[in-house]
């Protein structure tokens, strides 16, 4: 198995073990397949998919604020922190400069807003378990004395160190609590009324405390002394303590989208934002990667973001999403630009004097076209299928890259193109795209009869004659994986080509005006052997024609008499198919 499939594998089951841990710790319930669901989102980055899952969102909650201080770390002037820890000491901690701030993370159900954070969630114990304040304030400050099966002050730490504690809510909360609201200096306007502690205090030496902690094998109990150490008693813990809400899980995202944007470049419009999104994700993803281990090969350097190390990473990540979202802008405008080209073919189809039956179908065989470029590009099938669609029109290459020229000036051959295209399939009930892995256009039309044909178009942007277009579509087919191993004949239509030696017959009544030459006729033969290239039967299944066929053809259907009603009559297909070969057989008999 390759290491990358079992690093996954591994990722995968320490997510669920830590989404077990936190269901079970907070009551909370969630079916096997949302369970699997969830842990699909966290390690595919759909991130977003997460926050409406209501019984992880504490869960989430905590990586969000992770995320909230490390931005900070690297952007605000307040920040004294260089390292953020995340839940080797606590659920978080920052430390830095002489200081360190244990930060716990507690959430309750936001969509009730009257679901307040309360004085007894700060000090209630149950089940013989410390309380919130608990098990901020003394697992942190205690050493576990392994040898002596005993607790003892961590006076190392508190000696060298400026302690700093917080509660980190989504929570709303009344008067009671507010007393604890601090800035980031810890400082308030009651600083110097310390007897608003007095209730809290009260509460908290009322409500016995004999809470149990497991450690490395060994039971070890705090008890109501835990609090009577000299000078480390409840006030000495509450007044470095304060309550921070950052509001439900948006309200934070968005609080942090904003100290990206604020500290990157952009005008603060929707792109920006977009980029700012993404920087997002991709902090959020490190964490995630980073802190989801368990078990005896835990690194615990994974759980410490260093500054310089993150500051390193983070410019890395806004150069990505700087190319990431110039690309979706790219995306986006092209879509753009099919938009309009798709708006004004149905415009015309609704305009032409067409029956309503016929305008039916060719305004369904639109809507499919559309809906394949919407699912390829929105649903990740193929997020550049625009590109791809314009490379192979224009260039006859597969590539999701930038397209050379300015697409403006040639949305006028991509209308022609998309409306030829609908011509070419809406005698059938079925269609199919490009396959993903093709040089050229590739449009599959499917009867009832499961009678196929295979439609390509190439655009010449008069730049070559009828000729050299024929070679270099032949050159591409050659080159083009899908194109070898296609057993169907394919018919390519080709635009807008200079009009340069190019014989045109006139037609019987359905007979139809075009050009078309077989890929068997020699007249390249020689130049591509000279170029090194043969030729071989897998291309002796393209036909070629001039888009003039299609015109033609259509022009004809729209003014029949007696009048066609349906482009899926079996005798309208059978002559469409007819045209195609006779004229294939005519450039054969003329050959000859």
């Amino acid at each position: 198995m390759k290491p990358q499939k079992t690093d996954q594998i591994q990722q995968a089951t320490n997510l669920q073990k830590k989404l077990e841990d936190y269901l079970n710790a907070n009551n909370q319930e969630l079916s096997n397949d949302k369970k699997q669901a969830v842990i699909n989102s966290f390690l595919s980055g759909k991130y977003s998919d997460l926050s409406g899952v209501t019984a992880i969102r504490g869960f989430i909650y905590q990586y969000y604020v992770t995320v909230k201080y490390l931005v900070d770390m690297v952007f605000s002037r307040l920040a004294w922190w260089d390292k953020v820890i995340f839940e080797l000491l606590d659920d978080i901690a920052l430390y830095g400069n002489g200081k360190i701030r244990f930060v716990q993370v507690k959430t309750l159900g936001d969509s009730n807003l009257a679901n307040y954070l309360k004085p007894s969630d700060l000090y209630q114990r149950t089940k013989k378990k410390g309380s919130w304040l608990d098990k901020l304030f003394l697992l942190n400050v205690h050493i576990f004395d392994i040898e002596h099966k005993s607790i003892v002050t961590d006076n190392a730490l508190i000696d060298q160190h400026e302690l700093q504690f917080e509660l980190a809510t989504n929570a709303q909360y009344n008067s009671n609590i507010s007393i604890f609201e601090k800035d980031d200096l810890y400082r308030n306007d009651r600083d110097e009324n310390e007897d608003e502690y007095e209730d809290l205090i009260s509460k908290m030496e009322k409500n016995n405390l004999s809470w149990e902690v497991s450690f490395r094998g060994n039971t070890f109990t705090f008890n109501s002394e835990s609090y009577k150490e000299p000078f480390k008693n409840p006030k000495w813990y509450l007044k470095r303590f304060r309550i921070q809400r950052y509001g439900v899980i948006e309200t934070l995202r968005e609080e942090i989208l904003r100290t990206i944007m604020s500290n990157t470049s952009g005008n603060h419009d929707a792109f920006h934002q977009y980029k700012a999104n993404l920087v997002f994700d991709l902090i959020l993803g490190e964490v995630i990667k980073r802190t989801c281990q368990d078990g005896d090969n835990i690194d615990y350097k994974n759980f410490v973001f260093d500054k310089d190390t993150f500051q390193q990473q983070l410019d890395q990540w806004v150069s990505q999403a700087d190319h990431s979202a110039l690309e979706a802008s790219t995306r986006n405008s092209l879509n753009g630009k099919f938009e309009t080209c798709f708006e004004r073919i149905h415009r015309d189809f609704q305009e032409e004097a067409w029956s309503s039956s016929l305008k039916h179908e060719l305004l369904v065989t639109l809507s499919n076209i559309q809906d394949q470029f919407s699912t390829q590009v929105h649903e990740g099938a193929d997020p550049y299928a625009y590109q791809r669609f314009l490379q192979r029109l224009f260039f006859r290459i597969n590539s999701q890259s930038r397209i050379p020229m300015d697409i403006h000036d040639h949305e006028h051959r991509l209308y022609k193109a998309l409306k030829y295209i609908i011509y070419c399939l809406v005698f059938y009930n079925k269609t199919s795209p490009s396959p993903k892995e093709a040089s050229v256009i590739f449009k599959g039309g499917f009867t009832d009869m499961d009678q196929k044909k295979i439609f390509s178009i190439y655009n010449a942007r008069e730049k070559e004659d009828f000729e050299v277009a024929m070679k270099a579509v032949r050159v591409s087919s050659l080159n083009c994986s899908v194109s070898q191993t296609m057993v169907h004949d394919y018919n390519c239509f080709i635009a807008d080509y200079i009009e340069k030696g190019v014989k045109t017959k006139s037609r019987k009544r359905r007979g139809l005006d075009s050009v078309h030459t077989s890929i068997t006729q020699p007249i390249l033969e020689e130049e591509m052997k000279d170029q090194g290239i043969e030729i071989t039967r897998q291309t002796e299944n393209i036909k070629f024609y001039s888009i003039n066929f299609i015109k033609d053809h259509f022009l004809y259907l729209l003014y029949d008499e007696p009048p066609t009603q349906s482009f899926r009559e079996e005798e309208v297909i059978e002559q469409w198919h007819e045209e195609l070969l006779k004229k294939h057989v005519n450039s054969m008999e003329d050959k000859q």
